[in-house]
């Protein structure tokens, strides 16, 4: 310990051999990881405390480098924002098609508790939709098959389509259930010209105004008996969805008379049209069936107890009684617009 002195140098004023660098060259050259991988035979030579330092330097740079690569957001331009919106409009259309599906109460339920119930998951969940979109943005294949599915969904939407609907006598009325449906009667004897203001479905109403023998008919026009009634009326290929006017009648009573419950009668002939839709056959308590003729529809209505009435569309139909043990087959009948033949089970069934 005697004498011994040691002369330490500042390092700002050593030289630097032919064959090391300085920590702000080290700090300069190393502007992203890739450089970075050139000085590590340079560092592997420095001393240990230097080595550290631009180990630290090094992984200081690498992290931040990889953190302003991960945040940098996606990048849209006026295409991609073009293809988005386009998305967007067509997902609204869409919706608007199925909205009456989506309205059953079970299911407003669901997706009021789903983003609770979720949490982060349905957060992370929607990012993902979102990156998705927008790189599917990104592709002009996606681009024309948005710009192709919105022609069809945007004429949906606009009054274009319309139905011929021809009435048996002119004390007969159709009205629409929706104020936004147009009805109105032509210059032709018992024509009506329904116009409606989409593709969604509507019922109209046919009612016989003066007849007492009579019961207003329900008829639902869904968007595929709308749009063949639209095509119906093209001149010439119209012919090809079937006739341009509907025939429609209101429904008329044939009365029935039994002293038992349980009575039934087969229906079987040539319905018009919606008579056979579920919801119209619920109201008047039938069911559809097998029916003997293969060009024939048959129904099955039940009769109550005591007078009743069974109330079927103007025309001829072939009436099978039906109650316990008894099955009788009637003649041949039709169904006018008053006067018609009642039906009396105990008579038929005596035997």
């Amino acid at each position: 310990m005697g004498g011994a002195h040691v002369a330490l140098e500042d390092p700002r004023e050593t030289p630097l051999d032919q064959g090391e660098t300085s920590e702000p060259q080290l700090a300069e050259e190393v502007k992203s990881p890739v450089q970075t991988l050139h000085v590590e035979a340079a560092i592997g030579e420095q001393p240990g405390p230097e080595k550290a330092l631009v180990e630290a330097l090094r992984g200081f740079i690498r992290k931040e480098t990889r953190q302003k690569e991960d945040e940098s957001p996606q990048k849209i331009g006026v295409y991609h924002a073009v293809a988005l919106l386009l998305f967007a409009v067509d997902l609204a259309l869409l919706y608007s098609q199925f909205q009456h599906a989506l309205e059953n109460p079970l299911f407003q339920e669901i997706l009021k508790v789903a983003p609770w119930a979720l949490g982060a998951t349905a957060v992370g969940f929607a990012d993902r939709v979102r990156k998705m979109l927008v790189d599917q943005a990104r592709h002009m294949k996606w681009v024309i098959v948005g710009a192709a599915i919105l022609v069809p969904l945007l004429l949906l939407q606009t009054p274009i389509f319309s139905m011929r609907l021809r009435v048996n006598t002119q004390s007969v009325t159709v009205t629409p259930d929706d104020q936004r449906v147009h009805s109105s009667i032509t210059q032709e004897n018992n024509l009506y010209r329904v116009v409606f203001p989409d593709w969604n479905g509507y019922e109209l109403t046919l009612k016989d105004t003066y007849n007492e023998d009579s019961a207003p008919f329900k008829f639902k026009v869904g968007g595929w008996r709308m749009l063949k009634g639209t095509l119906a009326q093209i001149p010439v290929a119209g012919g090809l969805f079937g006739r341009k006017e509907t025939m429609l009648t209101p429904l008329y009573y044939v009365r029935t008379d039994s002293a038992q419950g349980g009575a039934q009668v087969d229906v079987e002939g040539w319905f018009q049209a919606g008579f056979l839709d579920a919801a119209s056959l619920s109201r008047l308590r039938c069911t559809r069936i097998k029916a003997s003729d293969p060009k024939h529809q048959a129904v099955q209505c039940s009769v109550a107890e005591g007078i009743d009435k069974l109330k079927l569309p103007k025309g001829w139909y072939d009436l099978t009684l039906r109650r316990g043990n008894c099955q009788k087959p009637l003649p041949r009948q039709e169904v006018k617009e008053s006067g018609n033949r009642g039906i009396n089970f105990d008579e038929r069934c005596k035997d």
